[in-house]
């Protein structure tokens, strides 16, 4: 139940992130350079309107602006080059590279974090075009980025009472 209830969050958030922060809107400050949340390696399954799935591979480094994106069972990709976003979504330009017969070149591309483990995108066809295919990615690897720390005891469940003596 947790992953679907992740993916239709996620969707949620990325399409009023969509409608409030497109490029060209003023509704938020835009940041320099892409933020850190994109970066690692990352791994999903894209979904498109007609019903098709494919896989997808991001892979972000820290400091960079842009991204590699790979879709293997397409077996096409490119590269996604920032466009703007702030601290909770980035904008992207993909520039398909390879096997461009299987893949639509220069669409617009709105990712958001989940949680710290998962990234929504949304892929938007080109020139101004209508939301075209969506997906989930989770953090496979988290490249340079520095990982989080684990805790040196178990945490109570969200949920839970505060422990008391």
């Amino acid at each position: 139940m947790r992953p679907h209830w992740i993916a239709s969050s996620a969707l949620v958030c990325l399409t009023l992130g969509a409608l409030l922060c497109a490029p060209g809107s003023a509704a938020v400050e835009e940041v320099e350079p892409r933020p850190e949340f994109v970066t690692g390696h990352w791994k999903g399954v894209g979904y498109q309107g007609s019903g098709s799935a494919w896989a997808i591979e991001l892979t972000a480094e820290s400091g960079t602006a842009n991204a590699t994106v790979s879709y293997p069972s397409l077996q096409c990709g490119g590269t996604w080059t920032f466009v703007k976003g702030h601290r909770h979504l980035a904008w992207f330009r993909e520039t398909i590279t390879y096997g461009k017969k299987a893949c639509v070149d220069g669409g617009l591309i709105a990712v958001t974090p989940v949680a710290s483990n998962y990234l929504t995108f949304s892929y938007f066809l080109p020139n101004g075009g209508d939301l075209a295919s969506w997906s989930t990615l989770r953090r496979v690897d988290a490249g340079v980025a520095t990982p989080p720390k684990a805790p040196s005891r178990p945490e109570a469940p969200i949920d839970a009472p505060p422990r008391t003596k």
